[in-house]
């Protein structure tokens, strides 16, 4: 979240924002959708969902 922000103090301390996109709420949810999908006997621990260009 860094990226986009517009915080002066923030910019300074950080430096700029990279211009990677951010992940929209339908990203997000299609992995949820994804891991609720599975059959009952796979258990879904553990899911990171981060944008490609910008990894956390």
């Amino acid at each position: 979240l860094l990226g986009m922000s517009t915080d002066e103090e923030a910019l300074k301390k950080y430096g700029e924002p990279s211009g990677a996109k951010v992940l929209d709420p339908e990203d997000v949810a299609g992995s949820i959708v994804y891991a609720l999908k599975q059959p009952e006997h796979v258990a879904v621990n553990e899911v990171m969902i981060e944008p490609r260009d910008e990894p956390i």
